[in-house]
């Protein structure tokens, strides 16, 4: 709990200076084990200072879209994972591109996606 708490902290005060050093305490690993508590409000905020400080990384923009993804915050989650799949087509996030369309409502794109997986 104190490290989610330290990691949301963290991630405001980047967001809000994104050149500071703040911006460099969140790792990669700190993340990681955001995502396997599934504490995925924390792990938002530690994938989206991941993504502003290497937006070419595709698996940060995947974790980032599945915690948008299970805050249940799904034109988010498509968002990064659109982001994701641009920068490394993998099938999984085209699948879970299909299932975020299906969700907000979007038959044509939900199935478009799930075909291309």
């Amino acid at each position: 709990m104190r490290l989610s708490l330290y990691v949301a902290c963290l991630a405001f005060a980047c967001a809000t200076a994104p050149t500071t050093a703040l911006a460099a305490a969140v790792t990669p690993e700190s993340a990681d084990s955001l995502f396997q508590r599934k504490e995925w409000t924390a792990a938002r905020a530690a994938y989206q200072a991941l993504t502003r400080r290497e937006p070419q990384n595709a698996r940060f923009w995947y974790r980032l879209g599945h915690a948008q993804y299970s805050l249940e915050r799904y034109r988010d989650a498509v968002d990064a994972w659109t982001r994701s799949e641009a920068i490394g087509h993998n099938p999984t996030v085209m699948y879970n591109l299909g299932v975020g369309y299906a969700l907000l409502g979007d038959k044509t794109q939900a199935f478009e996606w799930l075909d291309k997986a």
